[in-house]
Parts: C-alpha cells; sequence; structure tokens
C-alpha cells in the first residue's frame, strides 16, 4: 500500500513539474523567431527587394527610398566617325571605363555624376580614296550630369535616361594637318539604357548602352558598358 502510494505520488510531482514546461516550450515553437530585419526594411533602410515573402511591398518600399550609390562602369566602345571634309576615320573596337555618383531621388528617379574615358584605336584614315595607316587614337574624356528612370521590381531593375555636360576629344591623328586632325572641348549630350541585377543587399549588377556626342563632333560613341553599384 505504502509503495503504490509513493508511486501515485512521483507520477504526479513530476507531471506537475514538466507541464509549464512542456507548455512553454510548445509556445516558443508556435510563435516565428524574431531577426533584426525584415527582409526588406530595416528601421527605414532599404534592404534587398528579392525576398519573395515582401513581393507585395516591393515597388512601394523601394520607390520610397532616398539613397546613394556609386557605380563602376567598363566595357567595349564602338568610335564611329562621319566624313570630314573628304576624310574619314575607320577605327577599332577601343573601350569604355567610367565611375558614377548617383542619388535616388523620388519614386525611380536618380541624379548622377558620371566621369568616363574612351580610348579607340585608329585603323586608317581615308583620305580621299588614299588610305593612310597612322597607328594613333581617338580618345575623349566627359563629364555628365545624368537624368535616369529606374523601375526596381523584385530583383530586376531596368532602367534608363538622358545626360549633359562637357567632353573633351581629342583627334590629333597624323603628323601633317587633315581635317580630321581635330580636339574638341564642347558641350556633350548622351542617352542611356540598360538592366541591373540585385545579387546581394545594396550590391548591382548590369550591362547598359550608351550614346555619347560632342556638338561639332564626327565621331560617335556607342558603349555596351558592364556596371556594378553600390547603394548606401
Amino acid at each position: 500500500m505504502k509503495k503504490s502510494v509513493c508511486a501515485f505520488s512521483s507520477m504526479f510531482l513530476l507531471q506537475f513539474l514538466f507541464t509549464p514546461l512542456y507548455s512553454e516550450s510548445a509556445i516558443a515553437d508556435e510563435q516565428p523567431s524574431v531577426t533584426e530585419s525584415d527582409g526588406f526594411c530595416d528601421n527605414g533602410v532599404c534592404k534587398s527587394p528579392c525576398d519573395p515573402s515582401c513581393f507585395e511591398d516591393c515597388c512601394e518600399s523601394w520607390l520610397s527610398c532616398d539613397r546613394l550609390y556609386l557605380g563602376f562602369e567598363v566595357g567595349p566602345n564602338w568610335a564611329l566617325c562621319g566624313s570630314e571634309q573628304g576624310c574619314k576615320v575607320h577605327t577599332k573596337v577601343g573601350y569604355a571605363v567610367g565611375g558614377i555618383l548617383g542619388y535616388e531621388v523620388w519614386n525611380g528617379f536618380a541624379l548622377e555624376f558620371e566621369a568616363a574615358y574612351r580610348n579607340n584605336s585608329v585603323n586608317h584614315i581615308n583620305n580621299r580614296g588614299v588610305k593612310l595607316f597612322t597607328g594613333r587614337h581617338v580618345w575623349s574624356m566627359s563629364y555628365l550630369f545624368n537624368l535616369v528612370y529606374e523601375l526596381p521590381c523584385w530583383c530586376w531593375k531596368p532602367f534608363l535616361g538622358a545626360g549633359i555636360g562637357y567632353s573633351s576629344q581629342h583627334g590629333r591623328l597624323t603628323p601633317f594637318d587633315l581635317p580630321t586632325d581635330k580636339n574638341f572641348h564642347k558641350f556633350a549630350y548622351q542617352f542611356l539604357v540598360g538592366l541591373d541585377y540585385n545579387i546581394w543587399c545594396d550590391l548591382d549588377i548590369g550591362i547598359g548602352y550608351k550614346y555619347l556626342h560632342a556638338l561639332d563632333s564626327y565621331v560617335h560613341n556607342h558603349a555596351l558598358l558592364f556596371d556594378l553599384k553600390w547603394h548606401f
């Protein structure tokens, strides 16, 4: 009889001790874990919109963000030259490299300052049917202010824009004077279009096309640029 009473008492005591622990554990399992970030915005700071769980708020939240960003771009450049008083410059595929400082303003619009260098080797100059092989270069340095519109939905962010500014272009190609041997320090404009992809938090990679032309210049630059952008 005493053994039965002792066994019953032990079972009752164990049940009394472990029931609250089990209940607390079950409640903890049902509640979602608390993290520092909700996946897209953390205390008003924009994060990556790639998380499908926050896709509904992606565009609205991202478009309302105002942040600085830095960019670097590099790629091939085609300097297509028009005729200049019977002379025409034929260039090889060159390169373009540049840097960008931008600020996201409102509803997908951003303002950028861009500095870029372009260089193309000259294949030959056609001077009224006579080919002159010079082995020199056509190169330019441009400083532009761009207005860019970006449509940031999920990870893909297509963009387009236009820019105005100043370009210093050099085309001293031969030891003797030709109509193509000119240096331009002129007002310049450009058009751009491309697509960025958000690969990690505040880092984007992308590809874009830029057309640049300086007034009174016979050179038309077409660049296909790969870019990296860091948002702050």
